[in-house]
């Protein structure tokens, strides 16, 4: 039968198994560093939200500072820019 010609295209597979060895490998790289990507990312997530909740903190205890008179308006309005420049 013209069609089929199973043995003669042997050659061509034996041929192209390094090449399927190359794109797993390459799969299987960019699959790990896609992994270690989005865990730097949570990583700096994390940080960002722990920064932002001390820079709150910190204007909390400025602005209770102020309410209770320890620091003139100028130095509170001073350190209010310091802390969120």
């Amino acid at each position: 039968m013209h069609w089929y010609t199973a043995g003669s295209n042997v050659g061509l597979w034996i041929g192209m198994m390094p090449f399927g060895a190359v794109f797993w490998l390459l799969a299987l790289t960019l699959a790990v560093a896609t992994f270690i990507w989005f865990r730097r990312m949570q990583a700096n997530v994390r940080l960002f939200e722990a920064d932002t909740r001390r820079q709150e903190q910190a204007a909390r205890a400025l602005d209770e500072r102020f309410a209770r008179g320890e620091i003139e308006r100028e130095a509170y309005l001073k350190k209010r820019r310091d802390l969120f420049a």
